[in-house]
């Protein structure tokens, strides 16, 4: 049902390519073309993220270089069951390379994806010292994402005002900010287009939402992750609020926190979601005093609600999570995870953290 209700609202064509990039190497795309931005919304991670695929990808393999340096393999998506590697990569032929912002040089570089069957395409990645600072307002006006903030995964386009994503996927992000960004409170908008009723091998039930204090994935940290092209280890970050279909697609989604310092989730309440219809979200996390053990503390409050309603005076969920491991600054990722959906405009606003006897 989900499946056929989304077919009516897919009527773009699912290409971000520019209409004049000629590539060279035969199934190659570029999700955001042959002139891409770095860094003009902020560096909210450590590295730029190039995403694409390569169909058919059997037998083929990728690697890429900066302005002429070595070559670097990537890994493909090539699980035979549509899900990629079941992770980043979520779709069989996907790439995305974690190029590391230090390896680029401010203005224009080159970057070259090399195919085992010898075609290679050049590409230009153009580096800025750009402004991540609060406030920020993104309105979705304007076309060239990278602009606006980071994709980090997925096949995102700006459609009528809102953040589409077109493929659904595993943690599929878009980074808004930068590492700095400690206490703030962001309200957005979210339509619910599709929700997968199939997941990958590493995914759990779908979901939508909000991360707050993330700065990228990583190999190792307190979980061990191991090296990978791309890295796809997601802990620490801060706090996610989200809807998650714990219980099936046709049943109601579950208000849900996820603390960014273990694998741990926790439902609030259950909430019927219409599909194409719009919903408000706002989110906040404050720095708390330690706790008795020294733990830094953050109270993280989330709520949604029906737009066309008021916005109601009362939190959905608190948390005062109290911890050594969470990170206690990142910017924002809007998260839709093997869901289909759009984002209206942001609004970030810088707070004050919260004193001892405040409640």
């Amino acid at each position: 049902m989900l499946r056929n209700f989304a077919s009516l609202l897919l009527c773009a064509a699912c290409l971000a390519q520019a209409p004049g990039d000629s590539l060279a190497v035969p199934g190659l795309q570029l999700w955001y073309g042959c002139h891409q931005q770095a860094g003009r919304a902020g560096r909210g991670q450590p590295a730029f993220n190039l995403l694409g695929s390569l169909r058919p990808s059997a037998g083929r393999s990728l690697a890429y270089s900066v302005n002429g340096g070595p070559l670097r393999a990537l890994s493909i998506g090539a699980g035979e069951d549509g899900f990629g590697d079941g992770r980043r990569l979520a779709r069989s032929g996907d790439f995305n390379a974690d190029i590391p912002f230090d390896s680029l040089r401010l203005g224009l570089n080159t970057v070259e994806l090399v195919c085992s069957d010898s075609t290679r395409q050049s590409l230009q990645v153009e580096l800025h010292e750009g402004d991540g600072s609060l406030p920020r307002r993104i309105d979705w006006q304007q076309a060239d994402l990278q602009a606006l903030g980071q994709v980090v995964d997925g096949h995102w386009r700006v459609e009528d005002g809102w953040l589409r994503l077109l493929e659904s996927g595993y943690d599929r992000l878009f980074l808004i900010g930068e590492p700095a960004w400690q206490d703030y409170e962001v309200e957005t908008s979210l339509r619910v287009l599709v929700v997968e009723e199939q997941t990958g091998p590493h995914s759990g039930s779908p979901g939508v939402g909000v991360m707050l204090r993330f700065e990228g994935h990583r190999s190792g940290s307190f979980r061990n992750y191991p090296e990978a092209q791309p890295l796809w280890g997601y802990l620490p970050f801060g706090m996610l609020g989200w809807l998650r279909w714990v219980r099936g697609t046709e049943e109601k989604a579950e208000l849900q926190a996820m603390r960014g310092d273990m694998d741990i989730h926790r439902g609030f309440a259950l909430r019927r979601i219409e599909l194409g219809t719009c919903y408000g979200i706002r989110m906040r996390c404050q720095t708390l005093p330690p706790d008795a053990e020294g733990n830094d503390g953050t109270r993280y409050s989330f709520k949604l609600w029906p737009a066309d309603e008021p916005e109601p005076d009362a939190w959905s969920w608190q948390w005062d999570q109290f911890s050594s491991r969470a990170l206690r600054s990142g910017g924002l990722a809007l998260v839709a995870h093997h869901v289909e959906a759009a984002f209206g405009p942001v609004e970030v606003q810088p707070l004050k953290p919260l004193l001892a006897d405040e409640p």
